[in-house]
Order: C-alpha cells, then structure tokens, then sequence
C-alpha cells in the first residue's frame, strides 16, 4: 500500500474497517491489535472507570508492571487517556 496522505480521510480510501484500522495504527505508530481472537483478561475492569473505558472507546488488554496496556480504536487519542490515569485505581499507570 502506497503512502497516504493525512489530509485524505481514511473513510474516502474504499477500505474496509480492517484496514482504516491498520492504517490508523501505522499512521500514530501505534500497535495493531485485533481482538477478534484476544482473550479479556475481566478482572483488569475493575481498574478503569467504566465511564472511562465508553468515553475514549478502549479496553483494557494486560498488566505490564504498573502499566495497563489497552487497545483503543482511535489512537489519535491516547494523549487524552494518558491525562486522566489519576482516575484509574491505585498502581495503575495507562
């Protein structure tokens, strides 16, 4: 796949939701995770607010150390996540 430009949104390239979502990893240098077979591990819900989690559109994939590693499905705004760890529990960095 040719390089594309970021002033064409991914959404008038004809691509399928697979690939708008490759696109947009390798577009923030970000991991490309796809859940359809990823096991949730549930008791890392208990860590983030559930509001949280339905406002940025994430969830959370494992514990590395004090680090919760999540999969989000726009990664533009893991920024805006980051900002708000104090609302995570104790111990929990995102």
């Amino acid at each position: 796949m040719a390089n594309v430009p970021l002033a064409i949104p991914i959404q008038e390239l004809g691509m399928d939701e697979m690939e708008r979502a490759q696109t947009l990893a390798r577009r923030y240098h970000a991991e490309f995770v796809d859940l359809k077979n990823f096991k949730i591990q549930h008791d890392l819900f208990k860590r983030v607010p559930v509001d949280m989690m339905f406002r940025y559109n994430f969830v959370p994939l494992e514990q590395v150390g004090s680090r919760l590693a999540i999969a989000v499905s726009d990664p533009s705004i893991r920024s805006a996540i980051a900002s708000r760890e104090p609302t995570c529990s104790r111990g929990t960095k995102l």
